[in-house]
């Protein structure tokens, strides 16, 4: 009997092994729900007035970009993500582009336009194909595909002046 008792639970024991191999959800699961928070977030961003073309409006500009991107990364990383984390991928590409967006705001505050056209050009060059390197690798079609620094989308126009007295 007791033999008997321990060959039924064999084939659960066995299932419950193999069903421990993996914490969190699969990819497609995460990339789901990622997917949903970078949809948030982007509409968010689309639904910000486009800045003018001087440095001061698109200095704001920028600053509310971050903030919604900085939002967008904390909410990503408090995801259950396959095996407990967020896709090293995601992650490194969403890091980067914080920093290029930082590097955006701190060149718009100086009054440096010919700094953030290059960095708008960075930004494209760099995060576009990471971007889509990224959502091949995670399976997210919201995330790191578009966006203002990154991405599919066009990039906004760069500021030609500044309306910033000097001084």
């Amino acid at each position: 009997m007791r033999q008997t008792g321990a060959l039924l639970l064999l084939p659960v024991a066995v299932s419950m092994a193999l069903s421990g191999c993996s914490s969190g959800p699969s990819m497609a699961q995460w990339a789901k729900e990622a997917d949903r928070v970078c949809a948030e977030i982007n509409a968010e961003v689309e639904a910000l007035p486009k800045p003018g073309n001087d440095l001061a409006t698109f200095d704001a500009y920028i600053g509310r970009i971050r903030q919604l991107l900085t939002t967008e990364q904390t909410k990503i990383a408090d995801l259950d993500g396959p095996d407990g984390e967020t896709p090293t991928s995601m992650a490194e590409y969403l890091d980067r582009q914080l920093e290029l967006v930082a590097d955006l705001e701190e060149a718009a505050g100086d009054g440096d336009g010919m700094r953030v056209r290059s960095l708008l050009d960075q930004s494209a060059r760099e995060l576009g194909p990471m971007g889509r390197a990224t959502a091949k690798a995670t399976g997210v079609t919201e995330c790191a595909t578009t966006g203002p620094v990154g991405g599919s989308a066009d990039t906004t126009a760069a500021p030609t002046s500044s309306t910033t007295p000097a001084g």
